[in-house]
């Protein structure tokens, strides 16, 4: 390739080529109401988790991850932000 926009297409490309698929949502919770969302995947499998509390209440939410098993991952209590990212270390479902 020549031309003025050949090094930033080059560029352009060699990064989409390491971009991974990802999912996000933008969701309401009331107070005191519970939501689960769920993901099955293979051992190995990254998965992050990131979150921010925009309004209402105290600002605040508990935020909980178990793996297939039922055994917590993470767990916090009356946070207003957060970020966690891990690695499944075993297949099945992730809550």
């Amino acid at each position: 390739m020549t031309g003025p926009w050949s090094p930033f297409v080059l560029w352009l490309l060699a990064l989409l080529q390491c971009l991974h698929t990802s999912v996000g949502f933008f969701i309401t919770i009331d107070a005191h109401a519970e939501e689960c969302f769920f993901d099955k995947v293979s051992k190995g499998t990254k998965m992050g988790l990131m979150f921010e509390v925009a309004e209402g209440g105290f600002l605040d939410i508990d935020v909980k991850i178990t793996d297939p098993d039922g055994i917590d991952i993470y767990r916090g209590e009356r946070e207003s932000n957060g970020k966690y990212a891990f690695a499944a270390e075993k297949d099945g479902v992730y809550t």
